[in-house]
């Protein structure tokens, strides 16, 4: 089995391409194909793009014309299946686990997904605001954990996350079936309320979190998300700041203490671009 990624993003190539490097640097060969589906509201946010493919050839870049359609097509196929936002990034190495995430997904039929994004260092929920109780943790080996979502607190009871969680093809294609969603918060919706009208299954994940979403601004119009209130950046200031020849730099968000699967965290450019 192996793990295709789709990735969306709108606005926001600096953050994209920061996503992509932490993947390369962390997560070598783990995700095929790689494909990006964006969607410019302007023309320098498009030349951003065009930059952002060029430093990526092993994603495809897809612009975004008709999102349930593009989604669809882009599930269809074998294996496994994992999204991201473009505010990701995979801050902790993947290349030292001994059994890769699809693996724990073929040989777990009780898994519904697998989650990047989870692990017992997650104890606070930024979505929330608060503080959120680790749930019931059985483990899979010494380094693996498995928990009953239906309960559980906070992330720990939401399956149906865009931000690394890897899922078989089958259930994706079987949960988008009958439509209903136009962008990625509304897939996302759709996914969480029909895996939990099915109220079956667990989640795995290692013991500690490896990606973690950072809302330091907001690119949606239909949901009024938490962001930035420690650290915002602007979509036109870092747009502007990558097309003259910046690219923000993955290496110091590996050593940030992360507590959860969405953190405000300072974004840092690399050393040659200061």
């Amino acid at each position: 089995m192996t793990i295709a990624a789709i990735v969306f993003s709108r606005d926001r190539a600096a953050q994209l391409d920061l996503l992509l490097d932490s993947l390369q640097r962390n997560a070598p060969g783990l995700l095929d194909p790689i494909d990006v589906l964006w969607q410019a509201t302007g023309e320098p946010y498009e030349r951003g793009y065009g930059r952002c493919a060029a430093a990526h050839p092993e994603a495809r870049f897809l612009r975004e014309t008709a999102f349930a359609t593009q989604v669809a097509t882009l599930v269809e196929g074998g294996g496994a299946l994992t999204f991201f936002t473009d505010d990701s990034v995979l801050f902790k190495p993947l290349t030292t686990r001994p059994r890769r995430p699809e693996s724990w997904l073929s040989t777990n039929e009780e898994l519904v997904c697998f989650s990047l994004r989870l692990g017992s260092n997650c104890d606070s929920c930024y979505s929330l605001a608060r503080p959120q109780l680790l749930p019931a943790f059985t483990f899979l080996d010494s380094e693996t954990l498995a928990w009953e979502w239906q309960e559980a607190d906070g992330d720990f009871g939401y399956p149906g996350s865009l931000d690394g969680h890897v899922f078989r093809r089958e259930t994706i294609l079987e949960l988008i079936s009958a439509g209903g969603y136009s962008n990625p918060n509304t897939l996302e919706e759709l996914l969480a309320t029909r895996i939990a009208a099915d109220a079956r299954g667990s989640i795995g994940s290692y013991r500690e979190s490896h990606l973690v979403g950072v809302p330091v601004n907001r690119v949606n119009q239909t949901h009024p998300n938490r962001f930035g209130e420690r650290w915002p950046y602007g979509l036109s200031v870092l747009n502007e700041r990558y097309l003259a020849g910046g690219r923000l730099d993955p290496a110091p968000l590996e050593g940030e203490p992360i507590t959860a699967a969405h953190a405000e965290l300072p974004l840092r450019w690399r050393p040659s671009d200061q």
